[in-house]
């Protein structure tokens, strides 16, 4: 299997590839002309994450792929009487925020339910092949 040597093969590498993909399945000119909008977009923010993650030093690299597989968690804590409509508008804030909620853990005085995400990190937006990982 070939190695790649730099970022910019890799770029090239993916992009070749995706625009064989979506010739392969059919692609119209009309649907063609968004896709290739849409991969242009994502390289360019792939490029500027990759710019960033290339101007950092050796501890602040390490710490950007540790959040890769790390969660924050949140606990909190509402009354047994809450409306479902109150419960719904506070999880979909912990959602708007990221949190993926789960629950509800029930006891005697409340009812607790457990929310996690991942921490925020620049590597999120790059291609994970193109930062060593399938």
């Amino acid at each position: 299997m070939h190695s790649f040597q730099s970022f910019s093969e890799k770029k090239s590498f993916l992009l070749l590839f995706f625009s064989g993909l979506f010739f392969l399945i059919g692609c119209q000119t009309d649907s063609g002309n968004s896709l290739d909008n849409l991969v242009s977009k994502t390289l360019q923010v792939s490029d500027a994450a990759l710019e960033q993650v290339q101007n950092l030093n050796s501890d602040d690299a390490k710490q950007e792929f540790k959040k890769l597989n790390q969660f924050e968690y949140k606990v909190s804590s509402f009354k047994k009487d809450i409306s479902v409509l109150e419960l719904e508008g506070s999880l979909s804030l912990y959602g708007a925020k990221g949190y993926d909620c789960s629950g509800p853990l029930l006891r005697a005085e409340d009812i607790l339910i457990v929310c996690k995400k991942r921490p925020e990190s620049l590597l999120r937006y790059v291609p994970q092949t193109l930062v060593g990982r399938p």
